[in-house]
Order: C-alpha cells, then structure tokens, then sequence
C-alpha cells in the first residue's frame, strides 16, 4: 500500500521519528511511504507532489497547529485527498502529532491516530516513542483489516492480488528504467497541461493528476500490465514503452512542425484554402498568386509542388491580402459615413543606407550596409526575420556565423537574385530601434568598381521583413539601385 504523507517543514523531526517507527511495515513490504524529500534536485515540485497524491491508497496527515496554519496542507494536498476519499479511492488517517484545536468539520470525521487522537506530544504517552508505536500499530491494522464499504483500489484493479506487493526481478525493467519511463510521462503531462498554466492553482493542480492518470491508464492496458503496473514491465519491451511515450506526445502536440511534418503540411495547406476562400480566389488565383510570391516562373499545378517553407510564405501573404483588405473596407466604410478614415495599423519602419569605407582605394571599394528598423507596433515583439535579395554580379561579404546565404536564386517579376537571410529572437519593444546590420554588427559588405557598377545598373534590392510573433504582417521594401549608390 502507498501511503502520501502530508505535513508541516515546522514539524520535519517529528516526521523523521515517525517515518523510523514505519520500518517494520516498509520491510514486511506492506506500506511504501512518500514525502516530499524524495524530490531529486531541479523536479517540478508541485508536478511530483499531484503525481504522488493521485497514486496515494493512503493519506497520512501529521496534524499540528502548523498544518492546520498551513494552506498548502489544507487547501491543496487534504482538499484533494478529501476528493479521492469521498470516491473511495484513498483512506485519510489524521495523525495527531502536537496538542492543537484539530477538531474542525473536514477534519474530524476521519478517526485519528493515536489511541482515542492523544497527541504524540503529550503527556498521556511516556515518550513520543510509544506513541509513534501505537500509530505503527493502528496502520498495520488498518493495512491487513482495511474496511470494506471502501474499496481497495489495488483490488479494484488487479482481483484479489495487491500491485503493490509484486516483487520484480531480472525479467522486468530496473528502477532506473522506471525513472526514464517516469521522466518521459512527465513530459507527455506537461504537453497535455500546457494550457492549464493561466488558470488558478487548484484547477491546474486537479488537470495535471486527471492527466497523469489518463496516460499510465492507457500505457498500462497497451502492455497488459494493468495488475501489477510499471514494476512488472517486461525488460525487452523497455525501448518499445520509451517509444509509446514519445508518439503519445507527438500526438497530442499542437505545434506539429517538427513532430509530424506530413500532418503540418496538410495543416498549412487547409488554411491557405481557407483563407483565400475569405478572399474569394479560385484554385488557379491560389497557385498564381504562389508562384508569384515563391519567385517561380511558371504556375505551380498544385500546393503539392511547395515545400513546407514556401507554405509558410505563401500563407502569411495571404494573411496580409486579408489584412489590407480589412483595412481599405474600413476606410471606404468611414468614408461612406462622412467620418474620418481610421489610423492605418502602425508597421515597421525599415531605415537602409550603404556606406563607403573611407580606407578603401584604388578601383575597388567596400561598401558597408547599414539596416535599423524601428518597432511601431503596439507591442514588444519576440524576435524578427530579414531576408535581402541583391543582383547577382554584386559579391557580398558576410560571417556565415550571423547570416544564412542561399545557393539558389529567387525569380522576382522576371529578374533572378541571391538572398541572404539574417534570424535574431532578440526582444524590441514598443517604439524601439535598433540597428540591426552595420559595421560593427553583423557586419555586411560588398566590393565595387566600375564593371560591377554598370553590371548592377537598373537593378533594385529587395528586402523583406517580418517578426516571429506573428501580429504584424511581413513587409517587403525596395531600394532602387541608382539612389543608394554614387560611385
């Protein structure tokens, strides 16, 4: 039987006498006791302390003034051991440990230890020693006697044998074979609960122990361990439980990038159909509009011909088509009603600039990019992308370390470029600037002289932006060749 013990840090030497007189059970392998002291170092404390209190067949409360002062004790580990007991899942046994006012509604219904609850500390006893042996005493009755109007729950699962008192052996998995298996439930649980984090500490408490029996439920009739439990795990189907867990939370992950391409893609497909309904395009408005933004040539004959990067572009276009045609409905709209147009939302404002390194001579000189961009969102945002196309004949120079150059060329209105791509998850906040490229930050240049000039004549470069958080829309800006240069 597994006994939750729930106490007081006001009364830790109590509990350590308490736990010694507790021995002969733990031998006889009739109680398996838990505190809060078998949290390893870096554990989630209030995950294990739900996890253990929904595992509980027994609850031992080590009642004092300080626990009944306590609202962790009171309004979060008895409450919910009140819950389990009322569906007879758990006994609660109080354990009078020091002379206090204990007998309170919740409290008092549940006959305490010791003898008629005489505090351990008092002077009906000789010594705390002989009132801790007469609480072992009352345990051991209860453990061998246990009442029957409620169910044992080991019995509810398992017949007339007890999980608790199989012995595993060589042929099942080793205890730090159940820890790895542990550690990966808990994450399982921590992405089904990942929501549960803004709700109050009750709720979210009562969502991580619904979960964690939810999932060993299911991982138990999987393996067909479900009468003896994890101990009795065969140690050749060891790999084959780390994998169930690992599916399970792919499955149920939200973010399904890297978990199941197949499934994002599908995902990403869907909701560009979706939107480009809003907007009423056809199928082939869809693809032109694709190839377009993509840099392809020709049409593309289906979503099926992109990649799960192109999607991702093409359906943040399309979530900006909607955006400026919100916005012009609103501003027709306004006009409409003789009222003024309403502020445009505010975007970012890109700041570029090249300039000539004043050390260079001769024919050929270096050019330094200098790129700030100013926040003016409403809010911070989490990090930015910036991707910047340039004619092919103009060599650029950067650390590979800051910036990603692609091999491949991007076909823009019939024109090829290179790009680069520069990725920061550096916060800016509402109505900052900051520099992004210039010669002492990530530096960025390029060589010129007069053939590379007049080879580059009539072309633009390109620039497009966008923020990680996803609230603005991306933006794309054009710098015409002849206004940035004058050689």
């Amino acid at each position: 039987m597994r006994a939750f013990i729930s106490y007081s840090h006001k009364d830790h030497e109590l509990l350590k006498q308490f736990h010694e007189h507790l021995a002969a059970l733990r031998r006889q392998g009739l109680l398996e006791t838990w505190t809060d002291h078998e949290i390893p170092p870096g554990g989630v404390i209030d995950d294990l302390v739900n996890a253990e209190v929904e595992e509980a067949d027994i609850y031992l409360l080590l009642v004092s003034s300080a626990f009944i002062d306590s609202n962790y004790c009171m309004e979060k580990e008895f409450a919910r051991a009140l819950k389990r007991q009322s569906a007879g899942q758990a006994w609660i046994v109080p354990v009078i440990i020091r002379e206090c006012d204990w007998l309170i509604p919740k409290l008092k219904q549940f006959k305490a230890l010791p003898l008629d609850g005489h505090p351990v500390i008092s002077r009906h006893w000789h010594s705390p020693d002989e009132g801790f042996r007469n609480v072992a005493e009352g345990l051991r009755q209860l453990i061998e006697n246990p009442p029957k109007k409620i169910p044992n729950k080991t019995t509810k699962r398992a017949g007339n044998k007890k999980a608790d008192d199989f012995q595993p052996d060589e042929r099942h998995i080793t205890s730090e074979q159940r820890a790895a298996l542990n550690k990966l439930c808990k994450e399982v649980v921590d992405r089904l609960t990942a929501s549960t984090v803004k709700k109050d500490d009750q709720k979210a408490k009562d969502a991580v122990g619904r979960s964690y029996g939810i999932v060993w439920s299911q991982f138990h009739e999987d393996f067909g361990i479900t009468e003896y439990r994890l101990p009795s795990l065969p140690r050749e189907q060891f790999e084959n439980a780390k994998q169930w867990f690992r599916q399970y939370k792919a499955s149920k992950n939200k973010k399904l990038k890297r978990t199941d391409p197949q499934k994002y893609r599908n995902t990403l497909t869907g909701a560009i159909y979706a939107m480009a309904g809003e907007l009423g395009w056809e199928k082939p408005q869809v693809y032109t509009f694709a190839s377009e933004k993509v840099g392809y040539d020709a049409t593309v004959e289906s979503l099926n011909d992109l990649g799960n990067r192109q999607l991702e572009i093409v359906k943040q276009r399309i979530r900006y088509e909607i955006t400026k045609r919100k916005a012009k409905s609103g501003q027709a709209k306004a006009r409409r009603k003789g009222k003024p147009e309403p502020a445009s939302v505010a975007v970012s404002r890109l700041n570029i600039s090249h300039k000539r390194d004043p050390s260079s001579a001769g024919d050929l000189h270096t050019y330094w990019l200098d790129i700030s961009f100013t926040n003016e969102s409403p809010a911070k945002q989490e990090g930015y992308t910036l991707e910047l196309l340039f004619p092919p004949s103009i060599p650029i120079e950067a650390d590979p370390a800051n910036y990603e150059i692609h091999d491949d060329f991007l076909t823009v209105e019939g024109t090829p470029y290179r790009h680069l791509t520069l990725k920061s998850v550096d916060t800016v906040f509402r109505g900052q600037t900051i520099q992004l490229i210039d010669k002492a930050r990530r530096p960025l240049s390029y060589k010129m002289n007069h053939d590379l000039y007049y080879a580059a004549q009539g072309k633009n470069w390109l620039f497009r932006w966008a923020f990680f958080t996803g609230n603005l829309p991306p933006h794309d800006g054009v710098s015409p060749w002849e206004q940035m240069h004058a050689f």
